[in-house]
Protein backbone atom coordinates (compact mmCIF):
# COMPACT_ATOMS: atom_id res chain seq x y z
CA UNK A 1 0.00 0.00 0.00
CA UNK A 2 1.61 3.07 -1.01
CA UNK A 3 0.98 7.21 -0.62
CA UNK A 4 1.91 10.25 -1.87
CA UNK A 5 1.16 13.87 -0.72
CA UNK A 6 0.09 16.68 -2.55
CA UNK A 7 0.15 19.80 -0.47
CA UNK A 8 -2.02 18.54 2.50
CA UNK A 9 -3.76 15.57 0.96
CA UNK A 10 -2.63 12.24 1.40
CA UNK A 11 -3.69 10.46 -1.87
CA UNK A 12 -3.52 6.62 -2.06
CA UNK A 13 -1.72 4.79 -5.56
CA UNK A 14 -0.81 1.01 -6.57
CA UNK A 15 1.78 -0.22 -9.32
CA UNK A 16 1.87 -3.27 -10.52
CA UNK A 17 3.90 -4.71 -13.16
CA UNK A 18 7.20 -3.54 -15.21
CA UNK A 19 8.16 -1.74 -18.35
CA UNK A 20 6.89 1.55 -19.66
CA UNK A 21 5.03 3.34 -17.61
CA UNK A 22 0.91 3.80 -17.75
CA UNK A 23 -0.82 5.85 -15.71
CA UNK A 24 -4.54 4.67 -15.34
CA UNK A 25 -7.19 7.10 -14.11
CA UNK A 26 -10.51 6.41 -13.29
CA UNK A 27 -13.52 7.93 -13.29
CA UNK A 28 -16.24 9.42 -10.98
CA UNK A 29 -16.73 7.29 -7.92
CA UNK A 30 -14.30 5.20 -8.96
CA UNK A 31 -11.21 3.78 -7.11
CA UNK A 32 -8.55 2.08 -8.79
CA UNK A 33 -10.37 -1.58 -8.38
CA UNK A 34 -12.17 0.04 -11.61
CA UNK A 35 -8.85 -1.59 -13.16
CA UNK A 36 -9.05 -5.05 -11.13
CA UNK A 37 -10.62 -7.48 -14.65
CA UNK A 38 -7.56 -6.21 -16.95
CA UNK A 39 -4.98 -5.38 -15.14
CA UNK A 40 -3.18 -8.48 -14.86
CA UNK A 41 -3.20 -8.93 -18.64
CA UNK A 42 -2.21 -5.08 -18.86
CA UNK A 43 0.97 -5.59 -16.20
CA UNK A 44 2.79 -8.02 -18.16
CA UNK A 45 3.34 -5.19 -20.58
CA UNK A 46 3.59 -1.82 -18.84
CA UNK A 47 4.53 -0.63 -15.39
CA UNK A 48 0.57 0.22 -14.27
CA UNK A 49 0.42 3.03 -11.69
CA UNK A 50 -3.17 2.90 -10.21
CA UNK A 51 -3.93 6.20 -8.07
CA UNK A 52 -7.19 6.00 -6.11
CA UNK A 53 -8.17 9.99 -7.34
CA UNK A 54 -8.49 12.24 -4.31
CA UNK A 55 -11.93 11.51 -1.91
CA UNK A 56 -11.99 8.16 -3.54
CA UNK A 57 -10.77 4.77 -2.23
CA UNK A 58 -7.91 5.22 0.31
CA UNK A 59 -7.08 8.81 -0.63
CA UNK A 60 -8.42 12.09 1.77
CA UNK A 61 -10.86 13.99 0.46
CA UNK A 62 -10.26 17.60 0.54
CA UNK A 63 -12.19 20.44 2.75
CA UNK A 64 -14.25 22.18 -0.18
CA UNK A 65 -15.10 21.62 -4.09
CA UNK A 66 -12.21 20.86 -6.62
CA UNK A 67 -11.86 21.19 -10.40
CA UNK A 68 -10.11 18.77 -12.89
CA UNK A 69 -7.14 20.73 -12.87
CA UNK A 70 -6.44 20.13 -9.27
CA UNK A 71 -7.24 16.28 -10.43
CA UNK A 72 -4.19 16.67 -12.91
CA UNK A 73 -2.21 18.37 -10.80
CA UNK A 74 -2.51 15.23 -7.69
CA UNK A 75 -1.14 13.15 -10.84
CA UNK A 76 1.83 15.07 -11.49
CA UNK A 77 2.80 14.86 -7.90
CA UNK A 78 2.35 11.32 -8.25
CA UNK A 79 4.79 10.98 -11.05
CA UNK A 80 6.91 13.71 -9.10
CA UNK A 81 7.11 11.47 -6.45
CA UNK A 82 7.87 8.03 -8.52
CA UNK A 83 11.08 10.53 -10.30
CA UNK A 84 8.78 9.77 -13.81
CA UNK A 85 9.49 12.58 -15.99
CA UNK A 86 7.29 11.26 -19.00
CA UNK A 87 4.22 8.05 -19.34
CA UNK A 88 1.63 7.31 -21.26
CA UNK A 89 -1.51 7.92 -19.72
CA UNK A 90 -5.06 6.42 -20.20
CA UNK A 91 -8.10 7.94 -18.33
CA UNK A 92 -11.57 6.99 -18.60
CA UNK A 93 -14.49 8.82 -18.03
CA UNK A 94 -13.83 11.85 -15.97
CA UNK A 95 -10.26 10.32 -16.06
CA UNK A 96 -10.11 11.35 -19.68
CA UNK A 97 -11.06 14.98 -18.38
CA UNK A 98 -7.83 14.59 -16.42
CA UNK A 99 -5.85 13.05 -19.06
CA UNK A 100 -7.05 15.86 -21.88
CA UNK A 101 -5.50 18.68 -18.90
CA UNK A 102 -2.57 16.69 -18.26
CA UNK A 103 -1.51 16.27 -22.02
CA UNK A 104 -2.90 19.99 -22.18
CA UNK A 105 -0.86 21.65 -18.99
CA UNK A 106 1.61 19.13 -19.03
CA UNK A 107 2.58 17.95 -22.70
CA UNK A 108 6.11 17.35 -21.67
CA UNK A 109 4.63 14.55 -18.99
CA UNK A 110 2.59 12.23 -21.79
CA UNK A 111 4.22 10.04 -24.15
CA UNK A 112 1.18 8.49 -25.34
CA UNK A 113 -2.33 9.32 -24.72
CA UNK A 114 -5.53 7.15 -24.16
CA UNK A 115 -8.97 9.23 -23.85
CA UNK A 116 -11.42 6.74 -22.96
CA UNK A 117 -15.20 6.88 -23.22
CA UNK A 118 -14.96 10.75 -22.41
CA UNK A 119 -16.10 14.19 -23.65
CA UNK A 120 -15.27 17.55 -24.32
CA UNK A 121 -17.94 18.39 -21.69
CA UNK A 122 -20.45 16.19 -19.59
CA UNK A 123 -23.80 16.43 -20.95
CA UNK A 124 -26.53 18.30 -19.03
CA UNK A 125 -28.49 14.51 -19.12
CA UNK A 126 -25.45 12.73 -17.61
CA UNK A 127 -24.69 15.54 -14.86
CA UNK A 128 -28.44 14.78 -13.77
CA UNK A 129 -27.68 11.42 -14.28
CA UNK A 130 -24.82 11.60 -11.26
CA UNK A 131 -27.37 14.07 -9.25
CA UNK A 132 -30.03 11.48 -9.19
CA UNK A 133 -27.59 8.57 -8.04
CA UNK A 134 -25.65 11.10 -5.74
CA UNK A 135 -29.80 11.52 -4.23
CA UNK A 136 -29.99 7.73 -4.13
CA UNK A 137 -27.24 7.64 -1.81
CA UNK A 138 -28.00 10.44 0.25
CA UNK A 139 -31.69 8.50 0.93
CA UNK A 140 -29.69 5.48 1.76
CA UNK A 141 -31.47 3.77 -1.01
CA UNK A 142 -30.52 0.07 -1.47
CA UNK A 143 -28.18 -1.25 -3.71
CA UNK A 144 -31.41 -3.09 -5.86
CA UNK A 145 -32.77 0.34 -6.23
CA UNK A 146 -29.53 2.07 -6.94
CA UNK A 147 -28.60 -0.61 -9.50
CA UNK A 148 -32.18 -0.16 -11.54
CA UNK A 149 -31.07 3.25 -11.69
CA UNK A 150 -27.43 3.19 -12.78
CA UNK A 151 -26.72 -0.11 -14.68
CA UNK A 152 -29.09 1.31 -17.68
CA UNK A 153 -26.77 3.96 -18.45
CA UNK A 154 -23.62 2.65 -18.35
CA UNK A 155 -24.33 -1.20 -19.35
CA UNK A 156 -25.36 -2.50 -22.97
CA UNK A 157 -28.37 -4.30 -23.02
CA UNK A 158 -26.52 -6.84 -23.95
CA UNK A 159 -24.55 -7.46 -20.44
CA UNK A 160 -27.35 -6.66 -18.03
CA UNK A 161 -29.53 -8.74 -20.02
CA UNK A 162 -28.11 -11.30 -18.44
CA UNK A 163 -29.17 -11.83 -14.85
CA UNK A 164 -26.33 -12.88 -13.43
CA UNK A 165 -24.09 -10.06 -14.44
CA UNK A 166 -26.99 -8.00 -12.89
CA UNK A 167 -26.91 -10.08 -9.51
CA UNK A 168 -23.02 -9.66 -9.53
CA UNK A 169 -23.07 -5.98 -9.65
CA UNK A 170 -25.49 -5.91 -7.44
CA UNK A 171 -23.39 -7.93 -4.81
CA UNK A 172 -20.07 -5.97 -5.66
CA UNK A 173 -22.42 -2.67 -4.89
CA UNK A 174 -23.17 -3.87 -1.39
CA UNK A 175 -20.09 -5.05 -0.33
CA UNK A 176 -17.44 -1.83 -1.42
CA UNK A 177 -14.85 -1.95 0.56
CA UNK A 178 -14.13 1.76 0.44
CA UNK A 179 -17.41 3.43 0.34
CA UNK A 180 -16.81 7.26 -1.37
CA UNK A 181 -18.63 10.05 1.34
CA UNK A 182 -21.65 11.61 -0.05
CA UNK A 183 -19.59 15.03 0.52
CA UNK A 184 -16.64 13.14 -1.68
CA UNK A 185 -19.29 12.33 -4.35
CA UNK A 186 -20.48 15.89 -4.42
CA UNK A 187 -17.57 17.75 -5.14
CA UNK A 188 -16.51 15.01 -7.72
CA UNK A 189 -20.05 16.23 -9.56
CA UNK A 190 -19.15 19.52 -9.36
CA UNK A 191 -15.19 18.83 -10.95
CA UNK A 192 -16.88 17.00 -13.23
CA UNK A 193 -19.91 19.46 -14.16
CA UNK A 194 -17.42 22.18 -14.60
CA UNK A 195 -14.92 21.09 -16.74
CA UNK A 196 -14.91 21.86 -20.38
CA UNK A 197 -11.78 21.44 -22.59
CA UNK A 198 -13.04 23.31 -25.81
CA UNK A 199 -10.61 26.50 -25.43
CA UNK A 200 -7.84 23.78 -25.27
CA UNK A 201 -7.61 20.57 -25.97
CA UNK A 202 -6.56 21.48 -29.96
CA UNK A 203 -3.03 21.83 -27.92
CA UNK A 204 -2.57 18.16 -27.50
CA UNK A 205 0.21 16.65 -29.48
CA UNK A 206 0.74 13.54 -28.11
CA UNK A 207 -0.25 10.34 -30.26
CA UNK A 208 -4.02 9.70 -29.01
CA UNK A 209 -6.23 7.14 -29.12
CA UNK A 210 -9.60 7.65 -28.53
CA UNK A 211 -12.02 5.19 -27.40
CA UNK A 212 -15.77 4.89 -27.26
CA UNK A 213 -19.04 2.55 -26.25
CA UNK A 214 -21.35 1.70 -29.28
CA UNK A 215 -24.19 1.46 -26.94
CA UNK A 216 -22.72 4.54 -24.46
CA UNK A 217 -25.47 6.80 -23.04
CA UNK A 218 -23.36 8.26 -20.59
CA UNK A 219 -20.73 9.73 -23.17
CA UNK A 220 -22.29 8.63 -26.46
CA UNK A 221 -19.59 8.26 -28.99
CA UNK A 222 -20.36 11.39 -30.56
CA UNK A 223 -18.69 12.73 -27.95
CA UNK A 224 -15.63 10.84 -28.84
CA UNK A 225 -15.94 11.97 -32.12
CA UNK A 226 -16.12 15.79 -31.53
CA UNK A 227 -12.65 14.96 -29.46
CA UNK A 228 -11.44 13.72 -32.23
CA UNK A 229 -12.13 16.01 -34.50
CA UNK A 230 -10.07 18.88 -32.37
CA UNK A 231 -7.34 16.96 -32.60
CA UNK A 232 -4.41 16.29 -35.45
CA UNK A 233 -3.00 12.97 -34.36
CA UNK A 234 -5.64 10.99 -32.99
CA UNK A 235 -8.13 7.96 -34.11
CA UNK A 236 -11.30 6.81 -32.96
CA UNK A 237 -12.28 3.47 -32.34
CA UNK A 238 -15.80 2.20 -31.41
CA UNK A 239 -15.87 -1.03 -28.94
CA UNK A 240 -19.18 -2.80 -28.51
CA UNK A 241 -20.69 -2.48 -25.28
CA UNK A 242 -21.53 0.85 -23.02
CA UNK A 243 -19.57 3.19 -21.03
CA UNK A 244 -17.50 0.40 -18.79
CA UNK A 245 -15.39 -1.78 -20.80
CA UNK A 246 -13.07 -2.72 -18.04
CA UNK A 247 -16.14 -5.03 -17.13
CA UNK A 248 -17.94 -5.44 -20.33
CA UNK A 249 -15.15 -6.38 -22.29
CA UNK A 250 -11.71 -6.27 -20.67
CA UNK A 251 -9.89 -9.10 -22.57
CA UNK A 252 -10.45 -6.69 -25.71
CA UNK A 253 -10.13 -3.36 -23.78
CA UNK A 254 -6.55 -4.56 -22.48
CA UNK A 255 -5.78 -5.71 -26.58
CA UNK A 256 -6.74 -2.38 -27.85
CA UNK A 257 -4.49 0.01 -25.27
CA UNK A 258 -1.35 -2.98 -25.62
CA UNK A 259 -1.80 -2.26 -29.27
CA UNK A 260 -1.74 1.25 -29.38
CA UNK A 261 0.94 1.68 -26.87
CA UNK A 262 3.17 -0.85 -28.67
CA UNK A 263 5.97 -0.49 -31.15
CA UNK A 264 6.25 -2.16 -34.67
CA UNK A 265 9.80 -3.52 -35.45
CA UNK A 266 11.22 -5.70 -38.12
CA UNK A 267 14.37 -8.53 -37.55
CA UNK A 268 17.75 -7.31 -39.11
CA UNK A 269 19.59 -9.63 -37.36
CA UNK A 270 18.47 -13.49 -37.19
CA UNK A 271 17.91 -14.90 -33.92
CA UNK A 272 16.99 -19.20 -33.17
CA UNK A 273 16.22 -20.11 -29.60
CA UNK A 274 19.12 -22.48 -27.52
CA UNK A 275 15.66 -23.30 -25.04
CA UNK A 276 13.56 -26.03 -26.70
CA UNK A 277 11.67 -26.36 -23.11
CA UNK A 278 11.97 -22.55 -21.74
CA UNK A 279 10.36 -22.25 -18.14
CA UNK A 280 6.70 -21.10 -17.20
CA UNK A 281 5.83 -19.63 -14.53
CA UNK A 282 2.41 -18.45 -12.36
CA UNK A 283 1.61 -15.54 -9.78
CA UNK A 284 3.24 -17.43 -6.19
CA UNK A 285 5.45 -19.91 -7.69
CA UNK A 286 8.38 -20.79 -5.87
CA UNK A 287 11.85 -20.87 -7.29
CA UNK A 288 15.18 -21.39 -6.63
CA UNK A 289 17.59 -18.80 -7.21
CA UNK A 290 21.05 -19.88 -9.46
CA UNK A 291 23.24 -17.74 -11.14
CA UNK A 292 23.10 -14.05 -12.60
CA UNK A 293 23.80 -13.11 -16.05
CA UNK A 294 27.02 -11.28 -16.75
CA UNK A 295 26.04 -10.53 -20.16
CA UNK A 296 22.55 -9.84 -19.79
CA UNK A 297 22.19 -7.70 -16.58
CA UNK A 298 19.06 -8.56 -15.04
CA UNK A 299 18.27 -11.89 -15.55
CA UNK A 300 18.48 -14.82 -13.23
CA UNK A 301 18.98 -18.27 -13.87
CA UNK A 302 16.24 -20.09 -12.07
CA UNK A 303 14.55 -23.38 -11.35
CA UNK A 304 11.20 -23.97 -10.89
CA UNK A 305 10.29 -25.96 -7.78
CA UNK A 306 7.12 -27.51 -8.97
CA UNK A 307 8.36 -28.59 -12.05
CA UNK A 308 11.77 -28.61 -12.12
CA UNK A 309 12.07 -26.92 -15.46
CA UNK A 310 15.15 -24.26 -14.92
CA UNK A 311 15.33 -21.03 -17.08
CA UNK A 312 15.94 -17.27 -17.14
CA UNK A 313 13.73 -14.75 -15.23
CA UNK A 314 14.05 -11.29 -15.13
CA UNK A 315 14.90 -9.90 -11.55
CA UNK A 316 11.94 -7.60 -11.64
CA UNK A 317 9.53 -10.64 -10.90
CA UNK A 318 10.89 -12.49 -8.25
CA UNK A 319 10.26 -11.76 -4.66
CA UNK A 320 13.44 -12.53 -2.83
CA UNK A 321 13.31 -14.59 0.17
CA UNK A 322 16.41 -15.48 0.98
CA UNK A 323 19.85 -16.10 -0.91
CA UNK A 324 18.58 -18.84 -2.94
CA UNK A 325 14.59 -18.75 -2.93
CA UNK A 326 12.49 -16.42 -4.63
CA UNK A 327 8.63 -16.03 -5.52
CA UNK A 328 7.10 -15.23 -8.71
CA UNK A 329 5.17 -11.88 -8.70
CA UNK A 330 3.33 -12.15 -12.63
CA UNK A 331 2.83 -14.58 -14.62
CA UNK A 332 5.73 -15.48 -17.00
CA UNK A 333 6.90 -17.39 -20.01
CA UNK A 334 10.76 -17.60 -20.75
CA UNK A 335 9.51 -18.77 -24.31
CA UNK A 336 11.98 -17.41 -27.09
CA UNK A 337 11.14 -16.60 -30.63
CA UNK A 338 12.70 -18.21 -33.85
CA UNK A 339 13.09 -14.40 -35.79
CA UNK A 340 14.23 -14.75 -39.15
CA UNK A 341 15.53 -11.24 -40.97
CA UNK A 342 12.36 -9.19 -42.48
CA UNK A 343 10.27 -11.01 -40.16
CA UNK A 344 7.89 -8.02 -38.98
CA UNK A 345 7.15 -8.23 -35.23
CA UNK A 346 4.76 -5.96 -32.33
CA UNK A 347 7.20 -4.95 -29.29
CA UNK A 348 4.83 -5.17 -26.37
CA UNK A 349 7.36 -4.87 -23.61
CA UNK A 350 11.26 -4.63 -23.06
CA UNK A 351 13.00 -5.78 -19.96
CA UNK A 352 16.86 -5.81 -19.61
CA UNK A 353 17.80 -6.01 -23.26
CA UNK A 354 15.20 -8.00 -24.35
CA UNK A 355 11.95 -7.63 -26.08
CA UNK A 356 8.38 -10.01 -25.64
CA UNK A 357 7.52 -10.15 -29.14
CA UNK A 358 4.10 -11.15 -31.20
CA UNK A 359 5.21 -12.01 -34.64
CA UNK A 360 1.39 -12.69 -35.90
CA UNK A 361 1.73 -16.44 -34.62
CA UNK A 362 2.81 -16.55 -30.79
CA UNK A 363 4.23 -14.27 -28.37
CA UNK A 364 7.78 -14.63 -26.73
CA UNK A 365 11.30 -13.02 -26.52
CA UNK A 366 13.87 -11.80 -28.87
CA UNK A 367 17.04 -9.73 -28.03
CA UNK A 368 16.72 -5.99 -28.69
CA UNK A 369 19.77 -5.88 -30.64
CA UNK A 370 18.18 -7.90 -33.20
CA UNK A 371 15.75 -5.50 -34.36
CA UNK A 372 15.35 -1.82 -35.96
CA UNK A 373 12.68 -0.01 -35.16
CA UNK A 374 9.39 0.72 -37.90
CA UNK A 375 8.19 4.52 -38.01
CA UNK A 376 4.47 4.44 -37.81
CA UNK A 377 3.64 4.81 -41.98
CA UNK A 378 5.99 1.75 -42.76
CA UNK A 379 4.44 0.21 -40.07
CA UNK A 380 1.38 -0.07 -41.42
Amino acid sequence: MSYFYNKNLKLHYDVLGSGKPLVLIAGITCDNNHWSLMKSELSKSFQLIMPDNRGVGKSDTPACNYTVADLAADIVALLDNLNLDKVSILGHSMGGAIAQYLACHHSERVEKLIISHSFIKFRASSIMFCQHDYLLAKLNASPEIRATAILPFIYSDDFIGNGANVQALINAMATIPSKQSLDSYKQQIYAISEFNSMDYIQKIKAETLVIAGEFDKLAPFQDSQEIVNKLDNAKLKIMAGAHVPMWETPEQYANLITALLSRAAIVIKQHISQYPNPINLSVGDVITLGREDNEWIGWVFCTSNKTGVSGWVPKQIISVDSADRGVITEDYSAYELNATIGKSVTIERELNGWAWCYDGDQHGWVPLDKFELMDKESAK
